[in-house]
């Protein structure tokens, strides 16, 4: 049942994201089709967390690379997804090997930081 929960929590976070993208990016001419243009970090879910919790983000299929850092309170770099696949994504950070703590998540796209 935890399992199904979570999936549809993520099913609603992704439409969230897109639809927010969605409406931010329409322009109210003819009938233009809206497009996603800039990359983007959703909030992780669930939160808090026990032992992981998924991180949504998006990513324009222009993009040359893309990653996404957690680091611990003290700025620590603890893990770096390699965004393989853009468009509407997701990463899952597992703490099962990690202390208690605060975590921190950023989005990197060319190397430049987007969003934390």
């Amino acid at each position: 049942m935890k399992d199904r929960l979570t999936k549809i929590e993520q099913m609603l976070l992704q439409f969230d994201m897109s639809l927010d993208e969605c409406c931010s990016n329409h322009q109210q001419q003819g009938n233009e089709v809206p497009t996603f243009d800039k990359a983007s970090l959703g909030q992780n879910v669930p939160n808090p967390f026990e032992s992981s919790t998924i991180i949504p983000f998006y990513i324009p299929e222009t993009a040359g690379s893309a990653n996404v850092i957690v680091n611990n309170i003290d700025g620590k770099e603890l893990r770096n997804y390699s965004i393989e696949k853009f468009g509407l994504g997701k990463v899952t950070f597992r703490t099962e090997d990690l202390s208690t703590g605060t975590y921190m998540y950023s989005l990197f796209v060319n190397g430049e930081l987007i969003d934390s």
